[in-house]
């Protein structure tokens, strides 16, 4: 497909969270600020502990050093399965496991600190969210070496993006949704970087009929992977935006995944429920009008918070996991006025339960410090901030 000249790059308003005015949603709010001092200590966590030197939002570090984990403690037996299927051939697995979920976790950590200082107007959630960007368009940059559009899992930093041959739904959907909050604040040169990016990287999954290698094991593509579909629909409105109407999302590779995706049988992990929350929200604000949309986003949440017990702990397969805050940040984008106070008093009971970066931890490992679970709390935060 060749290339298309850009169309209008303006941006007009901010993107800002929707209320409610329900009872319980307002006890929700209100009893928001009793965690501002929780907020503080996880941000400031953040970025002391979690942020490299670049900008990027590490996936983990270890709970005992608090710091990124050597190759000799990932050879510990507990890590064999993990590094066994994810980073096989990486001659730096300890690099590879500390920026696994990196990007998806800068994108979220980027979105909080947008939202903060749009409640705030606080230079320096201005700043933290400008570098966080600048980190994820360096990656995108280094991408590039292999094809525009590419965006690596950044094993073992920006240094090493460009020899990276593992990308993600995942980290493509959070860092489409992060770019998309930034641009009414990006000055014109990061406008026009993060407009050629949304089309180049439409370009590189339509020159994959929607399929991409996935983990060195599988073919990723819609019609086994449902949540592929958060990506490719924002994806290619974004596309369509700036690179013009060819670019116009062709539904029908992504129907079946959308009818499947409404099924009751159809039960996605919270990290793939927030995939369709951010995905999802992107797209409609950039245009895209489909019914379906809002009631997959409707459907999940419900699906979603069987899986939250009554002090807010999140349940898969039968084992704890503070990804839960992954799905509470979705609390407020999900449509819907008359559900939204059951939701925010959800999210809220989620957060009132990780409360410290020591308890961020996911099957099946339980020594690493998750850093998704931190940025997800700080934007659950901040959405739900009044």
């Amino acid at each position: 497909m060749k290339r298309r000249s850009f169309l209008g790059l303006g941006m007009a308003g901010v993107l800002l969270p929707r209320s409610s005015s329900a009872l319980l949603g307002e006890t929700a709010v209100r009893d928001i600020p009793s965690l501002a001092g929780v907020e503080q200590e996880l941000r400031e966590f953040s970025i002391n502990r979690m942020i490299d030197r670049d900008g990027l939002f590490r996936s983990v570090i270890s709970a005992d050093t608090l710091l990124p984990f050597s190759n000799d403690e990932v050879g510990a037996p507990e890590y064999y399965s993990v590094v066994r299927d994810m980073y096989q051939n990486s001659a730096d697995k300890a690099g590879a496991l500390t920026y696994e979920n990196s990007l998806m976790a800068t994108g979220e950590f980027a979105m909080s600190q947008i939202i903060r200082f749009q409640k705030t107007r606080a230079a320096a959630a201005l700043e933290l969210a400008r570098r966080s960007v600048h980190a994820i368009l360096a990656v995108a940059r280094e991408g590039r070496h292999y094809m525009p559009g590419y965006l690596p899992k950044p094993f073992g930093g920006i240094a090493g993006a460009r020899y990276s041959h593992e990308t993600s739904t995942d980290q493509y959907t959070k860092v489409i949704a992060a770019l998309c909050h930034w641009l009414p604040l990006a000055s014109a040169a990061e406008e026009r970087e993060i407009a050629i990016f949304f089309v180049d990287a439409a370009d590189y999954f339509l020159a994959r009929r929607f399929g991409f290698p996935w983990r060195q094991r599988v073919i990723a593509k819609p019609e086994t992977h449902y949540h592929l579909v958060a990506l490719y629909i924002p994806l290619l409105q974004l596309a369509a935006k700036f690179g013009g109407s060819a670019y116009t999302p062709d539904m029908d590779p992504l129907e079946k995944p959308l009818e499947a995706a409404l099924r009751p049988t159809y039960r996605p992990s919270f990290n793939e429920i927030s995939l369709f929350f951010d995905g999802f929200d992107t797209a409609m604000r950039m245009g895209r009008d489909d019914p379906r949309l809002p009631a997959i986003m409707r459907a999940l949440w419900a699906r979603g918070a069987a899986n939250i017990d009554q002090e807010g702990r999140g349940w898969e397969d039968g084992k704890e996991t503070a990804w839960a805050t992954r799905f509470a940040a979705g609390a407020r984008l999900v449509p819907g006025r008359d559900e939204a106070p059951q939701r925010d008093a959800l999210a809220f009971r989620v957060m009132g339960q990780y409360r410290q970066a020591v308890q961020m931890t996911r099957p099946p490992m339980r020594r690493p410090i998750e850093g998704a679970g931190i940025a997800s709390w700080l934007l659950s935060y901040w959405r739900l901030h009044a």
